[in-house]
């Protein structure tokens, strides 16, 4: 079984499937660069100059902590989506 939700006003997407639920999350930026790619997730990396750096790598941990997954996908110039999977409850019956 498979479901999927669809944010009209951009290009999220929430799926469930099976056991994990899985967000995407899309922008239409200028993509991350390759150097960065192996930075993104770790605390006090940034590229604004008025940032932290703490975001994504928060999030990161979070998701960890569920046991679930954080990764991306980015084209230069086109833009990066983000995904998200972590593992739904089970419910007692």
């Amino acid at each position: 079984m498979c479901s999927y939700w669809r944010d009209s006003t951009n290009n999220d997407y929430f799926r469930k499937k099976k056991e994990h639920a899985l967000l995407s999350i899309t922008d239409n930026g200028s993509g991350i660069p390759e150097q960065q790619q192996s930075q993104i997730f770790e605390p006090n990396f940034t590229t604004k100059s008025s940032g932290t750096g703490l975001g994504l790598a928060m999030v990161k941990r979070i998701i960890d902590d569920l046991n679930g997954d954080l990764y991306f996908t980015t084209e230069l110039s086109i833009g990066t989506t983000f995904y998200v999977s972590i593992p739904l409850l089970k419910q007692k019956v």
